[in-house]
């Protein structure tokens, strides 16, 4: 019996059994014949695949990592039989699986680190690829922080900033205010409640292993809000006050820092102290009344006011002709002083008749002695009266 293979890649052999490297990839239809010593012949063919040689290689990231600090691996395959199987030697003894995977080296210097493949062929091709990584060891960690406003006051709210470098990211924050309160992240605020000089420290720790930690601390100092401004007013009663009438004078403060005191200026040479005071002006005119108060924290605010003081109201009367007789009018003029104008003139002659006006005229019918009543109302309604008796008599013929 002898036999004739064909490799499906233009290669022969008359050998049995026999073997054959293939020089490219690819799928191939082998077919082997046979033949007897009769010359009778029997063929058989197979279609095989042949893989590529298999190949590795990986990337990392960071690429100049430090210690503490997260490595991820990825690796990659070609050619072979997939699915690959990875494994992994970091370098330090430490191993790991998977196509992609982390590490961290936990101290500084120059690591080989080395992939192995295998594919899923039935002869398991393997190869590997290795690649120095060089591992540094990170700066110190510093912590630094600023705030806003920088002269809080009691009852405002404070923002702080925190600033970190080296180490190892990211950063963990954590605060304490001096007061008893604490809060964490890289910015926080916070609301004194009382004034005094407070103590922060801010704390920061990296993520690397071993784990770093920094602090910084700053003064805060937190006064108390300025009073509210102080303001001064008052009212006077009456409004229209005469000659001789007590005014009665009341201040009224607000903001400032009680208590308050307060002092007068009457504008006619008088003065007082106190929030409530009485004055009596003795002379008719318009006087400027002064208000100064002063607070407990020497804050001082004034308001004025313009007084008009008025005489007593008095009225007087004239009349014409000054021997009246019967029939004939007789002409009566008001006149008025003192008090507040516009006047009002009311008028009753005696005879049962009035009128009204600064200047009225009234016929007698009968002769006879009568009381003529002037009735004067000023503008804030004060009156005063005047009266004149007069004779009447019949004409003479």
């Amino acid at each position: 019996m002898s036999y004739s293979w064909s490799f499906g890649d233009g290669s022969t052999s008359t050998v049995n059994p026999t073997s054959h490297a293939y020089s490219t990839s690819g799928s191939f239809k082998v077919t082997v014949t046979a033949t007897d010593a009769n010359g009778a012949r029997a063929a058989s063919s197979q279609t095989i695949t042949v893989a590529a040689a298999l190949g590795a290689s990986f990337t990392y990231t960071p690429s100049s990592p430090q210690v503490g600090q997260q490595v991820t691996f990825t690796g990659s395959a070609s050619g072979g039989i997939s699915p690959y199987t990875f494994s992994w030697a970091f370098g330090d003894g430490s191993a790991g699986t998977g196509q992609s995977t982390t590490h961290t080296y936990s101290s500084p210097g120059t690591f080989t680190v080395t992939l192995t493949v295998k594919d899923s062929s039935s002869s398991q091709q393997t190869t590997s690829s290795q690649r120095s990584i060089i591992v540094t060891s990170p700066p110190p960690l510093t912590a630094s922080f600023s705030f806003t406003p920088s002269t809080p006051q009691t009852g405002q709210q404070v923002t702080f900033t925190a600033s970190s470098t080296g180490g190892t990211t990211p950063y963990t924050y954590s605060w304490t205010f001096g007061d008893g309160s604490s809060a964490t992240g890289s910015t926080a605020t916070h609301s004194y409640t009382t004034a005094g000089t407070f103590n922060v420290i801010l704390t920061v720790k990296d993520s690397g292993s071993p784990q770093q930690t920094a602090s910084s601390q700053q003064s805060v100092t937190v006064t108390s809000p300025p009073p509210p401004a102080l303001t001064a007013s008052f009212a006077f009663s009456p409004a229209s006050p005469q000659v001789g009438q007590t005014v009665l004078f009341i201040g009224s403060a607000s903001g400032g820092v009680p208590p308050y005191s307060y002092s007068w200026s009457f504008g006619d040479g008088g003065t007082a102290s106190g929030g409530s005071v009485s004055h009596t002006f003795q002379s008719g005119g318009s006087y400027t009344v002064a208000l100064t108060i002063t607070d407990s924290a020497g804050q001082i605010a004034k308001s004025s006011q313009t007084v008009v003081v008025t005489s007593p109201l008095s009225a007087s009367i004239s009349y014409s002709p000054s021997n009246p007789t019967t029939v004939l009018p007789v002409t009566f003029t008001g006149s008025a002083t003192g008090g507040t104008g516009p006047y009002t003139y009311s008028w009753d002659f005696g005879d049962g008749t009035t009128g009204s006006g600064a200047s009225v005229s009234h016929i007698y019918l009968l002769p006879g002695t009568y009381t003529v009543t002037l009735t004067v109302t000023d503008a804030n309604g004060q009156t005063a009266t005047s009266t004149v008796t007069m004779t009447v008599s019949l004409p003479l013929v």
